[in-house]
Formats: C-alpha cells, sequence, structure tokens
C-alpha cells in the first residue's frame, strides 16, 4: 500500500502512476501529473471571471499546460479552447488554484480538487479520472494526426514556398553577373599589331617580340609620341603636329 513517503520521489509528472492516491500527491505532483497527461477540464461557471466585465457566468473547456506555485500556493495554469466566444476575445490562459487554503487570500471555493469531487463523486485515484497509460498513448496518436492534417501540412507549404523564392532569386542573380565559365570561353583578345612605331626594321621586330604578350592594345602604344624616332634637329623637336 503506498504511502505519502513513497510519493516524495515521484519529481516529474511522468513519474506519477495512475493507480497513485490523489490524497497523497501534493499539490505540485498533481498538477504536473495533469500537465503531462495534456488533461482537459470542462470547468463551470464560477471558474473563469471575464477581465472586461467580471462575468462569471461562462463555462469554459481548458487543457493543462504548466503549473505556477505563487507564495507556497500551487496554481495550474490551462489554455482556454472553448467556447469559441471567449476565444475571440483574445483570452487564451486562466489560473486555477489545485486546493483551496485558509487565509483571505487562499480561500478559493473553485479549485481543482473541488472541480474533481463534484464531477467524479470524489474519487480515489488518477485512475478515477480518466488518467492512464492507455488513454495518454490515445491522445498522443490523436495529437499526430491532427498534427499531420493542419499544422505539418502549413509548415510543408511554407517550406515549399521558401525554396520556390530562393531559387528565383538565385536564378536572376545569375542572370545579371556572367559566370566565370562564360568568361573562360568567350575570352576578348586585343587587336593583332599592325602600326609600327619605327622605322628600322631591327626595332619593329623587336617591338613585335614585346607587345605579342601583352593584353593591351599594341596599335594605341605605337602611335605613342615618345616611340617615334628622335628627331633631325632641334626645331624638328620643338615643332608642333597639332
Amino acid at each position: 500500500m503506498l504511502t505519502r513517503k513513497d510519493c516524495q520521489g515521484w519529481t516529474l509528472g511522468m513519474h506519477v502512476p495512475a493507480h497513485a492516491k490523489l490524497e497523497l500527491l501534493s499539490d505540485i505532483q498533481l498538477g504536473r501529473a495533469l500537465v503531462h497527461h495534456q488533461y482537459m477540464l470542462e470547468l463551470p461557471a464560477g471558474y473563469f471571471h471575464h477581465p472586461d466585465t467580471a462575468d462569471a457566468s461562462q463555462a469554459v473547456t481548458v487543457v493543462a499546460e504548466a503549473t505556477l506555485k505563487i507564495k507556497g500556493f500551487v496554481y495550474l495554469l490551462a489554455n482556454i479552447i472553448g467556447p469559441a466566444t471567449v476565444l475571440q476575445d483574445n483570452l487564451a490562459e486562466l489560473q486555477v488554484p489545485i486546493r483551496s487554503g485558509n487565509t483571505s487570500r487562499t480561500k478559493h471555493p473553485y479549485t481543482i480538487r473541488n472541480h474533481f469531487n463534484a464531477v467524479f463523486a470524489h474519487p480515489q485515484t488518477l485512475a478515477n479520472i480518466g488518467i492512464s497509460k492507455q488513454t495518454h498513448l490515445t491522445h498522443l496518436v490523436a495529437l499526430h494526426t491532427a498534427w499531420q492534417n493542419t499544422r505539418r501540412d502549413t509548415i510543408k507549404h511554407r517550406v515549399q514556398l521558401a525554396v520556390t523564392r530562393q531559387t528565383i532569386n538565385h536564378s536572376e542573380q545569375q542572370a545579371q553577373t556572367p559566370s566565370a565559365f562564360f568568361k573562360q570561353v568567350l575570352t576578348v583578345h586585343p587587336p593583332i599589331p599592325h602600326t609600327l612605331p619605327f622605322r628600322d626594321a631591327a626595332c619593329n621586330k623587336v617591338w613585335l617580340a614585346i607587345v605579342s604578350d601583352s593584353k593591351g592594345d599594341a596599335n594605341l602604344l605605337a602611335n605613342i609620341y615618345m616611340l617615334q624616332p628622335d628627331p633631325a634637329h632641334q626645331g624638328a623637336a620643338m615643332a608642333s603636329h597639332f
């Protein structure tokens, strides 16, 4: 028979077995077990207070998301998944105390333990509130199916759009910038030298040997005035040719 000491090692929600007695579980252990199994609760009127109107007549459906410990008191943080009118008001979360305390701040009439006692007629174990390994596996299979039918298709579509957009951008960049292949194949050779800068044939032979490997235009170099033969006298050197 389990004792409270036997339950002390259950630090995670997955550690708590279905046959664990609710009265032996601490509030944080119960909350973590509900979160692990993604437990869904249909809370009646009184649990939810609309932040704008303070109306508490609306029943809500929630799914356990996390546990909070505020000044030593444990709350279950749950996601509101219904009704649709509450979701349209962008109200997504609800904090519900696990148990009621003895002070004015913690004396809550609407708690998780009170809800279980009212709905399941004072359950003894987690199994009495519908928690078991088989139901958890069934829930995971349903969640996986929902993922395949909704979110995974959406993500796959977005990935395909991103790949298509990247391919288009890559093609546009290639169209604007010639590739190295075309630069190598379509090389531009300088024009063949036909202008000889010297009157002496030997000098022109040396000139052609020098400019044969040049990438510049040898014809332009040949027209440079400094390559012309020396003038016959000073008067010819000072004469203007422009």
